[in-house]
Order: structure tokens, then sequence, then C-alpha cells
């Protein structure tokens, strides 16, 4: 390329790239996207908040899951919707579809990969609780110096001054199941999900019997009841 050439083609450019770097405030008007701050942990007090989050009526969640049991070891995707009472959980691996539980009216169905009914329905009731925290029917509350203990008589839930929780316990009363015993769930890492519009736990660690369930979410779409 001649001298010439380069001259025309790049010098523009090159001066450019020049003034952009020694003088910052020339392009300070430039068009820029603008990052949209996630609303304060805290805005509104505890039963507000409650009730706000009893308000939705259709939330899905979107998150990676590893499942581990002795050296059984289970990587893959999933997607579970809940409205109302009923629930689907999707659990994807490479892409492919390999399980499909519903819980609808009481009743289990599962396709895909087999599992017993009743690990279904305690699979089932384990995640809904563990994702819906707050759904805690007859909730009585308690408040220490540090943290918020939002409880019934088979669920406790431990909440930071953010009313973010950080522990969960649950016993299931009306399961005979020898596999119904206490299930404990941490709760690590919030961030802000814009499509839902909540602050809510970013990573969490499932214990049921010798289980061990990791989430971590990556999106939570929500409806909110009219």
């Amino acid at each position: 390329m001649s001298e010439r050439l380069w001259n025309i083609s790049f010098r523009p450019l090159v001066w450019l790239l020049l003034l952009a770097i020694i003088s910052p405030g020339c392009v300070q008007g430039l068009p820029r996207h603008q990052r949209i701050e996630p609303p304060p942990l805290t805005d509104t007090g505890l039963e507000e908040y409650l009730n706000k989050l009893d308000s939705i009526s259709s939330i899905k969640f979107l998150f990676s899951i590893h499942f581990k049991k002795g050296d059984e070891e289970l990587k893959g995707s999933a997607s579970m919707t809940i409205q109302g009472e009923d629930s689907e959980l999707r659990v994807y691996s490479m892409g492919f579809l390999i399980s499909e539980i519903r819980l609808k009216n009481g009743e289990i169905t599962t396709e895909g990969k087999r599992i017993s009914d009743d690990k279904a329905l305690l699979l089932m009731k384990a995640l809904r609780s563990c994702l819906l925290w707050w759904d805690i029917k007859e909730r009585e509350i308690e408040l220490s110096e540090d943290l918020i203990l939002v409880r019934n008589s088979w669920k406790k839930v431990y909440l930071d001054k953010n009313h973010l929780p950080l522990l969960q316990e649950i016993e299931f009363p009306n399961l005979t199941s020898p596999l119904s015993e206490a299930v404990r769930i941490d709760y690590s890492r919030p961030q802000f999900y814009r499509d839902a519009g909540l602050w809510y736990p970013s990573m969490i660690y499932v214990r049921l019997k010798n289980n061990e369930i990791t989430l971590q979410i990556e999106r939570i779409i929500t409806s909110i009841q009219n």
C-alpha cells in the first residue's frame, strides 16, 4: 500500500483514536447504554414484602442443577414452573429433555427417566418449598438481633435483616414414606432478577437424606394475580 493511500485511509482513524484517549471529554456526548440500578434490598416492611410475594400467581425458575447421591452424580439444566398448588419440573442434559415430572391436583406423573412416585412427590415438594421459601401457611414471625425467623409447625425459614433467606428446615408431616425426614436448605449469593423484579439467592443447596442437590438460579419469571 502506498504512503499516500495509507495517509488517506487510516490517518483520520488514528487521529480519532488519539483524541478519544487523550480527551475523554470529547466523547461524553455520545449515547451510552444506561445501566438500571436494582432497588435496595429492603424498601418495605417484612409483612408487606411477604404479602407481595404471596401475590405471585405463577413463577418459573430456570436453573442449573447438580444432583449427588454417594458416588452417583448428575448435572444438567432445569426449569420449574409453579402455579397455585400445581407444578412442573423439566430436567435437561446436553440440551435434551431427560425427565419431566408434573404435580397436578395432588397427582404425580413422570415422563422420561423413571423414578418412583414416592421419590418424585418428595422431590417436587422439596423443590417447591425450597424455591417458594415464603410459602408458609399460618406463619409466625420471631425477631432477634440479627435474624428473622418465619415458621409454622413444620417449616422454619431464617432470614437476614434484608428479608433474604439464609437457611430453611422442613419436615413433611403428611408423608408416611421412610424417605420423609428433615430437609435442610442453605441459600447464598443474592442477586437482582429483573424479569421478576426481586432479589433472590442465586445459589441454593438442598440436603435430603443422603442426597445433595445444588441449584444455580439463572432466571426467574413471575406473574402477579389481579
